[in-house]
């Protein structure tokens, strides 16, 4: 009975450890800008901030946005910095996790040669 007893403590321990293990992070967007391509050149413009969910786990952390999740790749740059890459739509997370503040960088869009607007992700 007491080796059941311990089994089943132990499988307690593993599984909170194991939930622990995810940093999930809820992201208020306060201020976003960018540019539109407009009579041929980029112009400054200003965007509707998006609010997202980060679930910080390494190779396999997520980015929720607008009912969508999408996979990342974070790494710890620094004690208390994480930057993430989402390949997928070229968009860059950095997080202080000491001060809990950051920044998003999502590219859309590129300009190729002979001045002609060309997109590079799904908007």
């Amino acid at each position: 009975m007491r080796n059941l007893v311990f089994f089943i403590a132990t499988c307690l321990l593993f599984f909170a450890t194991s939930a622990a293990a995810s940093d999930v992070w809820a992201c208020q967007g306060n201020e976003s800008r960018g540019f539109n391509w407009s009579e041929s050149r980029w112009a400054p413009a200003a965007f509707q901030p998006r609010n997202f969910l980060l679930k910080l786990e390494g190779m396999s952390s997520t980015n929720t946005s607008n009912g969508r999740t999408r996979p990342m790749s974070c790494l710890t740059q620094a004690p208390n910095e994480v930057v993430c890459i989402d390949e997928g739509v070229a968009t860059t997370f950095a997080l202080n996790t000491k001060t809990g503040t950051g920044g998003r960088s999502t590219l859309f869009g590129t300009v190729d040669v002979g001045n002609v607007r060309d997109h590079c992700c799904p908007v």
